[in-house]
């Protein structure tokens, strides 16, 4: 009956308006009181908000698989793209995407690129049928899709293998998915979802009794929204009641006044947007406040929540939430417990700094200095919070991190807590081999080596050069990652033989076949490397997508993966 219902109603609706975004050019032309045509873009949006406008990326390059790579076919959705973050560190949260009525999850691609870059794993789904599925198969479908990601995580063969958080998930949607999130919530009966992003939500109840006074029995009342305890971002237009005048008591404000109160909450309604005004994850406040609800929510970082509260934009008409902050249980990080684990002066990548907290709670960087010299006048940390074995990463010149050069001659970096107590590394002269320009990485009392750039994760095994005497050299077998990864047109792979041994290399695609022999000989015992140009046996480049690689002797065999974007 619900399906039916919801039929008729988009019927009538579309005789009035169609969302933009559904339109072709001809059919934008015949809406000139609603829609215009983006040249740039070329996407019909709405009049008063809308467009794809600048996306401002985040620090991750990103790719995407889709079924055809092998995905979970799932039963409640037609099929689905998956974006996901490279050389991001692992585990990652997971957001699933729905796109309005009528259209596919390619709609949603901005979105999903936009969370990918910022390191999410962001999938957009198409539905079983994309203009009759009501909100609650919709919702249903989302949950599905959340179930496929799992699977994800232990299909060996997957780029996301044994890299997805299968405890964090989100839900977002447009228009009717933005509902239909709001759907996925109330039905998760498993408790899988921690945030739902609702972007200018429509939604359908059908309660003949709550909704006696409706031609059809549909309604949005308090009662209908009372099991709802997933924390929820609205993100909605000022004049979409003006648009969708048959859903009037039933857009987004209207969703959140009759959210429970106790349920966290959020409420952001553009000054005079439409329809489309949140289609698209242009740069301001609307892509600060989603990136900042998933971060919060799915990655638990504390410093974001006063942001969320005090980021009131001045293009609303209506900004209000439930949001409270708790940041007092976090303390100030102990000099020691947090330290210098890793700096790269010179070379690619860019100059950074890293930080490590070896402790075994959250704590606060806010008031310690970075600095390459006894002065401190370069970086004061703001409100970071750096989790127990997680790291903090600064790059040169970058918003919110240091500008001192670091030398290629050899330098030092200094680390200060807020009371001025300070710890000092030093940086000895950049070293280059076959391309890789080292970093060096530091133990808590400040004893270096150098290694291959892990900017963000465990460092790797020293390495030892003829121009450094006090390297620590490793003590067994090891394969590293190549660098850099991804790569194009050529990467280096590192690896260490503990004693002279007769050693194979080979690389193999997705399917397992045999693609190039690297090495095939007797070598002696030490660290080498070897390079690979993306070319096959035959010399042709191959394909861009994910390969592995494999170090085998007699007493040792271990294999990686990397990726070729051509």
């Amino acid at each position: 009956m619900i399906i039916i219902l919801i039929s008729l109603l988009l019927c009538f609706s579309t005789q009035l308006y169609a969302e933009c975004s559904d339109l072709n050019y001809s059919e934008c032309s015949e809406y000139p009181e609603y829609c215009e045509w983006n040249d740039e873009s070329e996407v019909c949006q709405d009049i008063g908000g809308g467009g794809d406008g600048d996306v401002e990326y985040g620090p991750y390059q990103f790719s995407s698989i889709s079924q055809s790579d092998g995905m979970r076919d799932g039963p409640h959705y037609l099929g689905a793209d998956l974006y996901y973050p490279l050389e991001a560190i692992a585990p990652f949260k997971t957001i699933v995407i729905g796109s309005g009525w009528g259209g596919v999850g390619a709609y949603m691609s901005n979105w999903a690129e936009f969370f990918a870059s910022h390191g999410f794993i962001a999938a957009t789904i198409d539905y079983n049928d994309a203009e009759n599925d009501s909100h609650f198969q919709r919702g249903e479908a989302m949950l599905d899709l959340i179930e496929t990601i799992k699977q994800e995580n232990l299909r060996l063969l997957s780029p996301v293998y044994d890299k997805v958080d299968t405890l964090k998930f989100a839900a977002a949607g447009h228009s009717i998915s933005g509902g239909s999130a709001v759907n996925a919530g109330l039905s998760d009966s498993a408790q899988v979802l921690d945030a739902i992003i609702s972007l200018n939500p429509t939604v359908i109840f059908e309660d003949c009794v709550l909704c006696a006074g409706s031609e059809y029995c549909i309604c949005l009342v308090p009662e209908l929204l009372e099991e709802q305890v997933v924390p929820t971002l609205i993100i909605s237009g000022e004049n979409e009641v003006l648009e969708l005048s048959e859903y009037e008591g039933m857009l987004g404000i209207d969703i959140y006044n009759n959210y429970p109160q106790s349920t966290t909450k959020m409420i952001y309604e553009i000054e005079s947007g439409g329809h489309s005004s949140a289609e698209f994850p242009q740069t301001g406040s609307i892509t600060n406040l989603s990136l900042n609800w998933l971060k919060y929510h799915l990655m638990d970082s504390l410093q974001v929540c006063n942001q969320l509260i005090e980021e009131n934009p001045e293009n609303a008409s209506v900004f209000s939430t439930t949001l409270e902050c708790i940041t007092d249980s976090v303390e100030s990080c102990i000099l020691g417990e947090v330290y210098v684990s890793e700096g790269h002066n010179q070379g690619d990548p860019e100059d950074y700094i890293e930080i490590y907290n070896s402790g075994l709670n959250d704590c606060s960087l806010e008031g310690f200095q970075l600095d390459d010299n006894e002065e401190l006048d370069d970086f004061t940390f703001g409100n970071i919070i750096i989790p127990a074995g997680g790291y903090w990463v600064g790059y040169e010149d970058e918003e919110n991190s240091f500008s001192s050069g670091l030398s290629a001659n050899g330098d030092i970096i200094v680390f200060a807590d807020s009371s001025g107590s300070a710890l000092v590394v030093e940086l000895e002269v950049i070293q280059e081999t076959d391309s890789i320009t080292y970093s060096q990485s530091f133990d808590a009392d400040g004893v270096s080596c150098y290694t291959i750039p892990t900017p963000g994760s465990l460092n790797g095994e020293c390495v030892t050069l003829s121009t450094l005497k006090t390297a620590i050299p490793p003590r067994s077998y090891s394969l590293s990652q190549n660098y850099p990864n991804p790569f194009n047109p050529s990467t280096i792979i590192g690896y260490y033989l503990s004693i002279d041994s007769y050693v194979n290399i080979d690389i193999f695609d997705l399917r397992g076949l045999k693609v190039k022999s690297l090495i095939g000989g007797f070598l002696s015992a030490g660290s080498h490397s070897v390079q690979w140009d993306a070319t096959n046996d035959f010399g042709e480049i191959v394909s861009t997508g994910m390969y592995f690689y494999t170090l085998k002797t007699k007493q040792f065999s271990e294999t990686n993966k990397m990726l070729f974007l051509n």
